[in-house]
């Protein structure tokens, strides 16, 4: 699964007649999330986040090889220009399936995205204590499901926002959701992220749901043999991602 989008500029309006991102709105900042697109078409098929200026953190079930990296909040009209190449790939030796554990996925940029913040990731564990607490999810995704209509699937490519609070925390997932408010699909790899001590912190990253409806799984990142990873892998790649500041 995945999150938002429109189907056109007139639905692309805040407060239209389509839910945004399901039940969110239009994003225009937080330049640190960028667009998977299919190099070949130029159709966005999963988000990602920026944790280094070479380094794109994503699900492992997202296309994570001929893909193009794309910036800004309308990426469906770029066609094949405006974009990043990317040099090389990896997922999480751990990785199963969609929705499975260990659904990580690390991309590296042929060039750096400089001027941009990196997103900070979460180091601090997660447990039922922090069911009720507000998470923020940003995607590329579609506003439906349904595939009898094309004006939803085609309403990709369009970042959108949505928050609401955690419902369950177990091993490898965080759970959230609200009524009317969930991710979608092509959201797949978009962030999970909540304000810690002040600093908002990518805490898990899209990786199931059911039917863009209820509840969505983000997979967690604050897990040790999660962040051991994603350090290792970005240096090997010369990188690294910035300190998370002190709880």
């Amino acid at each position: 699964m995945a999150l938002v989008g429109c189907a056109n500029e007139a639905a692309d309006r805040v407060g239209g007649s389509e839910d945004a991102i399901v039940g969110g709105e239009l994003d225009t900042k937080d330049p640190a999330v960028v667009a998977l697109n299919i190099a070949s078409t130029g159709f966005a098929v999963c988000t990602g986040t920026l944790v280094t200026p070479t380094a794109v953190l994503t699900a492992g079930h997202c296309p994570i090889d001929r893909v193009w990296v794309r910036q800004g909040t309308r990426v469906r009209s770029l066609g094949w220009t405006d974009h990043v190449g990317v040099q090389t790939s990896a997922r999480h030796p751990g990785y199963t399936a969609e929705g499975g554990r260990y659904d990580i996925a690390l991309i590296r940029l042929d060039h750096p995205l400089d001027g941009i913040a990196p997103v900070v990731l979460s180091e601090t564990p997660l447990s039922s204590a922090d069911v009720g607490a507000t998470v923020r999810h940003v995607g590329f995704g579609t506003t439906g499901d349904d595939w009898r209509y094309v004006k939803q699937i085609g309403s990709g490519g369009i970042k959108r926002e949505v928050s609401y609070p955690i419902t369950k925390v177990d091993d490898f997932f965080l759970w959230s959701g609200a009524p009317g408010k969930q991710t979608c699909l092509f959201d797949s790899g978009g962030p999970a992220l909540r304000m810690v001590n002040g600093v908002e912190r990518l805490i898990g990253i899209v990786s199931t749901g059911d039917d863009c409806h209820s509840d969505g799984g983000d997979t967690r990142v604050d897990r040790a043999d999660v962040l051991s990873w994603i350090d290792a892998q970005l240096a090997e790649w010369n990188t690294a991602r910035p300190a998370t500041p002190k709880q």
